[in-house]
């Protein structure tokens, strides 16, 4: 997420400061996904939609330590895998900074996690 806000790091892309109306977490009140677009002062300075809430966001990056916990709690689990930004259902919004970092076995599945597509910054077209 840091790469993808110009490489600087606010706590959220808009800022320091939680607004729940920028983004899709639980504070926002709507308690599922919304359309990409529909939360317009909450996209980055680039202009990339939802870095927070809506759906965490699963990378393909393994998760293998977290700051503060041991490297053997890992090794006792199942593959983890990184997913960051926090979805519709977060409660704290803690946990939609660019921080924060959790991570889910990469075979589960959940109504609140996703993945981003994207392509280097050479092969996009323009829109007509």
């Amino acid at each position: 997420p840091e790469q993808l806000s110009g490489g600087m790091c606010n706590r959220y892309p808009w800022g320091n400061m939680f607004e729940p109306a920028r983004t899709n977490l639980s504070a926002s009140g709507v308690g599922q996904t919304t359309p990409v677009r529909e939360y317009p002062s909450g996209a980055t300075p680039n202009g990339i939609y939802q870095m927070t809430g809506n759906v965490w966001e699963w990378l393909d990056d393994p998760l293998e330590t977290i700051p503060c916990l041991p490297s053997e709690y890992f090794q006792s689990w199942k593959p983890l895998r990184r997913i960051v930004g926090g979805a519709f259902n977060t409660y704290f919004p803690s946990e939609a900074t660019c921080q924060f970092v959790t991570g889910q076995g990469e075979l589960d599945r959940r109504e609140n996690i996703g993945f981003r597509c994207a392509l280097t910054l050479g092969h996009l077209q323009p829109l007509p």
